[in-house]
Formats: structure tokens, sequence, C-alpha cells
């Protein structure tokens, strides 16, 4: 009797095995569905369109199909990836190994497209090659074929304008053991006439940033005014000691030259902001000088010139979509 039962036991399982398969799932891999991986033009300049890039299977399954988007280059700061209507398919480290993107393709469709866009920064570069690898995902329902790796070719570009971007950023560890951003600290940016009449600012962004268009303000004097608004720590949150906020205010002719000027002594922990009655909460000593094409800005306190250069020729940045700051134009 003991027997019958075994062998009944051993051809249920048989039974439930088969019953679970899966053709899709079980082919071996020169059965899987084959991946292509097609894109429009990869030859872009900064602050132009997203490129798509599309993965195709050569024919429906009964099962989802997902793909990991690898940067196989160090350029982070230069591309955005998103999804269909800018959706974020952005795919923590910890997630499924190195950190990128991922996408897929539902049951019984067979293709699936993704978006990287080249983004508009204010540094002078070389041309840059990022390259991008598309590999199975968690499932492996489908082996990836021709086009798998892929490089977008990326030109500087220049501009006409000036950008002015006031940094803090980074992190600190409080009195209470947890770590904390320097975002939650309140700075602002301003820009008066010679004569303290108020032009525009740029406020509740980190960073903040402003850009002044080509001809948009006559020639002279301008202030360039950062400030420190509040604290936005108390308590055990602040560092046990007195810290330096590490702010920096950099000027930039975007593509042509930047120059960053350290304010990291300015501000601390133990004065706070404007909100805890910091007298210095405002730097007022930057002027900017506008001639024509040239911009010149000097530290009023000491007669210093921090950077002075004629615009080269290229757009504005009013004709391009800024993604890399919460960038205000005056």
């Amino acid at each position: 009797m003991k027997k019958l039962n075994y062998k009944l036991f051993l051809f249920g399982l048989s039974l439930l095995a088969f019953g679970c398969m899966d053709d899709d799932q079980d082919y071996p891999a020169h059965n899987k569905p084959t991946a292509t991986v097609t894109t429009t033009n990869l030859d872009v300049t900064e602050g132009d369109g997203p490129a798509m890039v599309t993965i195709t299977i050569d024919r429906a399954i009964s099962l989802d199909s997902d793909f990991k988007i690898d940067l196989l280059s160090d350029h982070w700061d230069d591309v955005a990836v998103y999804g269909e209507g800018e959706s974020d398919i952005h795919l923590s480290e910890y997630e499924n190994g190195p950190e990128g993107w991922y996408v897929t393709i539902p049951a019984y469709s067979t293709s699936v497209s993704f978006y990287v866009e080249p983004l508009y920064d204010i540094y002078p570069e070389g041309d840059e090659a990022v390259k991008f690898r598309v590999s199975q995902g968690y499932a492996g329902n489908s082996i990836v074929g021709s086009g798998a790796n892929f490089t977008m070719n990326i030109s500087n570009i220049t501009s006409n304008d000036l950008d002015i971007v006031l940094e803090w950023d980074g992190e600190f560890t409080g009195a209470d053991g947890s770590t904390h951003d320097w975002c939650g600290a309140d700075f602002d940016l301003e820009v008066y006439d010679a004569n303290f009449n108020f032009l525009g600012a740029s406020y509740y962004d980190c960073p903040e940033s402003l850009s002044i268009g080509e001809g948009v303000l006559p020639d002279g004097d301008y202030w360039v005014v950062p400030s420190f608004w509040a604290l936005g720590y108390s308590g055990s949150e602040l560092p046990a000691a007195g810290t330096n906020i590490p702010v920096s205010l950099i000027f930039a002719k975007p593509g042509v030259w930047v120059e960053e000027v350290d304010l990291g002594t300015v501000w601390n922990t133990v004065d706070g902001g404007y909100v805890e009655n910091n007298p210095d909460a405002y730097l007022v000593k930057f002027v900017l000088t506008i001639e024509g094409s040239t911009y010149t800005v000097t530290d009023a306190d000491t007669g210093e010139v921090i950077v002075t250069g004629k615009s080269a020729a290229g757009v504005s940045i009013s004709d391009i979509p800024v993604k890399f700051k919460g960038n205000r134009a005056l």
C-alpha cells in the first residue's frame, strides 16, 4: 500500500509539472523571440529634442519581455532617459545590478520605445560620446540581437546669454546622527539695476539660477545679489558645532566660459539667514557690467574683476528647453 501511494505521488508531481509548463518561458534560447534595437538620429547638439529608441521583438508571446538599459560611459549629467510621456523608467542599483533604466514589452505586444535627450548645460566642453547597452531584464523571455549597443554623439552648444547660478548642494550630519540635505536651507538670487530697482529673481529652487538674454538689459551696471533667506533646520537636526554652508556663485557664458566664486565662508548654521535675523543675510557686492556683447563681473568691495568676456556667436537660451536647472529668464 505504501508503494502504491508513493507511485501515485510521483505521478501527481509529473502532472503538476506538465500542467505548469509554459512554452514561451521554457523554450531554449534559440526559440525565444529576438529583440532588435533601432534609433532615430543620434548625432545631436546639447539642448536638442530627444532621440527615440525602439526595442522590437520578432513575434508576440504570452509573457512580458523586459529589458535593462545601461549607461556604459560616465555621462550621467549629460542626458535624460525616460519612457513614453516622460515617464520615469529609472532603475536604482539596488534593484537589478548597476544603476540604469528598465522597460517592458507587454504580453502579446511586439515593441516598446524610450527616449534619450541631450541636456543643455553651461560648461564649455568637447564633443561627447554617450554609450548605452540594452540587455535582457528579469524574466529573460526574449533575447537581444542587433543594435543592443548604441552611442549618442553630443556636440557642445554656445549661447549669447549670461547664466548666473547659486549652488549650495551636498549633505551634512546633524547632532541627531542623521544625514540631511543642504537643499533644505533656503537661498535666493536677485538682480537689481544700479539704483537698486528690482529686475528679477529666482526663488524656491536648489540651485537657484537666472538667465539674462542677450539684449534684454541695456548697457550699464547691475547688482547681482545672492542671499540666505532661512536655515530650514533647527535643534538636533543642525550639526553639533557651527558649520559653514558650502555655497558658490557661478557666472557663465554657456559653452564659452564659466567662473565660480566660492562663498563657503559667508554663511553658517550659527548665524542663520534673514529669518534668523542675520544682518548679513544679503551679500551686496557683485556688479555686473553690460557693454554691448561683453559681460564683466566685479567685486565692489575690492574692485577685483572676477570675470569678463565677450559673447560667442550661438543661440539664445530662450530657444532651448532648459532642463539642467530651475532656470528663470529675465
